[in-house]
């Protein structure tokens, strides 16, 4: 064995010189690294900040991955940008809709506890909004509407069917608009008293998936002016009735009262017409008279004669006969009786009018009367008929101051009795004619005539369901028709 004797720092000298070595160039390899992982930092950082804050372009940027994903970002973020802005816009919209619309939402869950409550609300009724949440709402409910809000409310919670009611409800402020002192203020019983106001709530449900309500969406609306208004219309209506059963209560007497006067009317121109032909059967009742006193003279002179007496007594007895009718005839048309209508028989009335005209009326007028064989009855009130016939028999003859002609005839017309009284007197002019059915209406001196012959005529035609026709030309007569309804074609109007 040899030792050899070497000294440490020898031996070491050599292994530090390579470890400074080794050193060294790690320490400037990793100083490179450093410098490029720095630089690559940079480029890599700087894309993602400019993403972070979105303020540069997308050109800008040095990765093509970040300039893509930067792109992306900027167009979402533009988009959500503009959601943004249309949704701000379209809320302001929608509250300042709900500010306008009349309608105040709500909403209450499956059992029909409500949830929300519109402020508008809350403000009116003058509750906070916790106050009316659940069942709260029933308390600002006018206590005589309660029950069937509650009804209703109840029943549309339990069958789903949608909800519709109106009743009232308090209010801060009363229905003129002055701001009300508090629930008890004004009467409360009374519909659109102060305090309180008249709503319509409405509401519908949400169906689950198993087909029940899950949730409630109502809308409650103020409907306090129409409901009043109806209200008012209402009691209008009611007093209108009232007035028009008065009205028609004081209908009937006027009418009642009218028929009345009418008939009073008619039976003073039956007198009146009596009246006219009074001398005339004054005459003629003393020639009755006369021809039944020379009857007794000649029986008594010749009493001993029973062959004379008996032939004188039966020429007495017819005298008396026709004056018997002569008066009979002028008793029936002074008697007072109710107007009625019934088949007339034209050709025997006009006959009857002839025997009490042609002796009656004078002053040279010659009665005719003709009527058509087989003529059906007609129908219409005989008194009131025959009051109208002597009328216009004398209006004839005051057409006819030197005498003339006066023919009465009577003929069908289809289902129409004709009965005209034609005369041969002056006429009418025009414009005379023309207002001769005007009451009150007459050309003849004060104090001779009342100006109604004619308009009675016409309107008893009218009522009798006919017409009154009239011509006229000066200086050739007058012809007036009452054109009436044969028995059995028609109503009666009157």
């Amino acid at each position: 064995m040899v030792g050899i004797g070497v000294p440490r720092a020898v031996v070491r000298a050599p292994l530090l010189q390579v470890l400074l070595r080794l050193a060294a160039f790690g320490a400037a390899l990793t100083l490179v690294g450093a410098g490029a992982a720095v630089v690559v930092a940079r480029r890599i950082a700087r894309p993602i900040s400019a993403l972070a804050r979105q303020d540069e372009e997308p050109a800008s940027l040095d990765l093509v991955e970040a300039q893509q994903v930067a792109a992306a970002l900027q167009a979402a973020d533009a988009e959500r940008r503009t959601a943004e802005a249309a949704l701000r816009a379209s809320e302001a919209e929608l509250r300042v809709a709900r500010e306008l619309s009349p309608q105040s939402p709500w909403t209450a869950d499956a059992d029909g506890m409500l949830l929300t409550v519109s402020r508008r609300l809350s403000v009116r009724t003058g509750t906070a909004e916790a106050a009316r949440l659940g069942r709260g709402w029933l308390d600002v409910v006018h206590p005589d509407d309660r029950a069937d809000a509650v009804a209703a409310w109840d029943g549309a919670v339990l069958s789903g069917q949608p909800f519709d009611q109106t009743f009232r409800i308090r209010s801060t402020r009363d229905t003129s608009g002055t701001v009300a002192s508090g629930p008890a203020h004004g009467s409360a019983g009374l519909p659109g008293a102060p305090g309180w106001v008249w709503v319509r709530s409405r509401a519908a449900a949400l169906l689950g998936p198993d087909g029940r309500p899950s949730r409630w969406y109502g809308t409650t609306e103020d409907v306090d002016d129409r409901v009043r208004a109806q209200l008012a219309l209402q009691v209008s209506e009611a007093r209108l009735r009232h007035l028009t059963e008065d009205l028609e209560e004081r209908v009937v007497a006027e009418v009642a009262a009218r028929e009345a006067a009418q008939a009073a009317l008619h039976q003073s121109q039956r007198l009146e017409a009596l009246g006219e032909l009074a001398s005339g059967v004054v005459h003629d009742f003393n020639n009755v008279l006369q021809a039944v006193g020379g009857s007794l003279t000649l029986i008594r002179r010749a009493s001993g004669d029973a062959a004379r007496v008996e032939r004188v007594a039966g020429m007495a007895q017819d005298t008396v006969a026709r004056g018997a009718a002569m008066t009979g005839r002028m008793l029936s048309l002074a008697r007072r009786a109710d107007l009625r209508t019934e088949p007339v028989d034209a050709a025997a009335l006009l006959s009857d009018l002839q025997a009490v005209l042609q002796h009656t009326l004078k002053g040279g007028v010659q009665v005719e009367v003709a009527a058509q064989p087989g003529l059906s009855p007609l129908l219409a009130d005989r008194g009131q008929l025959e009051t109208v016939l002597i009328n216009l028999a004398i209006n004839a003859r005051d057409a006819m101051p030197r005498g003339g002609a006066l023919r009465l005839s009577a003929r069908a017309d289809g289902n129409q009795v004709l009965i005209e009284a034609a005369d041969t007197g002056t006429g009418m002019v025009p414009d005379v004619l023309a207002r001769a059915r005007e009451p009150f209406f007459t050309t003849k001196p004060p104090g001779v005539g009342t100006g109604l012959g004619l308009a009675l005529a016409h309107s008893f035609a009218e009522q009798s369901g006919g017409c009154l026709e009239i011509s006229s030309t000066p200086g050739e007569g007058t012809v007036v028709t009452l054109v009436l309804p044969a028995a059995g074609t028609a109503t009666w109007a009157g």
